[in-house]
């Protein structure tokens, strides 16, 4: 697990900014789930804004090789550690900056950190 290099960091960021934007940031339908187990009363758009603000505010994004099933699709995935109502969450993150005008971010899986469960796409 790496610290995200700046360069990367700041695209990254540049995307999140963008987290009221279905297109730009998706919400994969496990995090969606975990995000009512876990978050009750949260959003997919307060909890976006939260990470974007995590980030914008120097909060740590390490970059993770994968090394799961889908490194067939991706490299790497991202993980952010964030407190949201009192608790600290994992959030794992796909940045997807295959079409170059229209990187993307795939927030896939969220929960307390330690508390893994199978994950069924990438």
């Amino acid at each position: 697990m790496a610290t995200i290099p700046d360069d990367e960091r700041q695209r990254y960021l540049e995307v999140l900014a963008d987290w009221k934007i279905r297109n730009i940031v998706f919400w994969g339908k496990d995090a969606r789930r975990k995000l009512e187990e876990h978050l009750p009363g949260q959003t997919e758009d307060s909890v976006g804004e939260i990470l974007y603000r995590h980030a914008l505010a120097g909060g740590k994004i390490s970059k993770v090789e994968e090394n799961r099933h889908w490194k067939e699709f991706w490299d790497f995935h991202y993980d952010i550690i964030v407190n949201i109502d009192g608790q600290d969450i994992y959030v794992e993150t796909r940045f997807d900056e295959r079409i170059r005008d229209w990187p993307k971010i795939h927030i896939v899986h969220l929960h307390p950190p330690g508390r893994h469960s199978k994950q069924k796409s990438p």
